[in-house]
């Protein structure tokens, strides 16, 4: 049709772009009529097939129980670890009952819907769904240290305190940085992300 190849390059890009975000139920399309009279009539065929996707998010399934409560023993496990890494006496109130939250939060609405596709896919949403609820447990726990610090006027304003919970969270995670813990976070995601896969195959 006469377009040049970098045409079709940013045009094949942004229909593959598309496929994938279709294929991870991230987009869709819905078709909306819009009537004077009080409408309650069926649903467009559109709108129908995207109903169980609605559904499916608060549905229980056993991939998204599998998916919750890996997370939930990798968070617990990894907690202990992290405390024995902080000096002795050091008072972590809920620490490792909010990861163990944030664990069932991440491995039931990010990890359980990406189930069953495959042994790769399984491995690759296990790490997904580990390394979100390690950046949710370092920015939450980076929140709850700017909180505290606010409370007794160390920042000037509140750009700076918006710029310390960074601050802080990268230097939590900076003391993750050992072989051990790091090793567990890895096995553990790779571990919860097969379990989930054959939880999808096996009840769902």
């Amino acid at each position: 049709m006469g377009f040049d190849n970098r045409f079709r390059r940013i045009w094949n890009f942004y229909l593959t772009c598309y496929a994938a975000a279709f294929d991870n139920a991230t987009v869709d399309v819905t078709q909306i009529t819009i009537t004077r009279e009080q409408y309650t009539g069926a649903l467009t065929q559109s709108s129908r097939a995207m109903q169980p996707n609605t559904q499916s998010t608060a549905q229980p399934t056993a991939s998204k129980l599998f998916a919750a409560g890996s997370l939930a023993l990798l968070a617990f496990i990894v907690s202990g670890q992290y405390i024995s890494l902080m000096p002795e006496g050091t008072d972590f109130g809920y620490f490792t009952f909010i990861n163990m939250g944030l664990g069932i939060v991440c491995g039931w609405v990010i990890m359980g819907r990406r189930a069953g596709r495959g042994t790769t896919a399984a491995i690759n949403n296990g790490l997904t769904g580990m390394a979100a609820m390690v950046f949710w447990a370092l920015f939450i726990q980076g929140c709850y240290e700017m909180f505290h610090l606010a409370m007794r006027n160390r920042y000037d304003g509140p750009i700076e305190a918006l710029a310390a919970i960074f601050k802080i969270a990268m230097g939590y995670g900076w003391i993750m940085l050992v072989p051990t813990l790091i090793g567990t976070l890895l096995v553990g995601g790779v571990l919860a992300g097969l379990a989930t896969d054959y939880a999808k195959k096996r009840w769902n």
